[in-house]
Parts: structure tokens; sequence; C-alpha cells
């Protein structure tokens, strides 16, 4: 289960 580098910081709580 690997998704875009976005997807991610989105999980990780959208810091940008």
């Amino acid at each position: 289960m690997t998704q875009s580098p976005d997807d991610e910081l989105e999980h990780r709580g959208a810091l940008v």
C-alpha cells in the first residue's frame, strides 16, 4: 500500500 508523497503528508497531519 504505497501512495503519493502528498497522501503520506495528509496521513501525517498535512503540515502544508
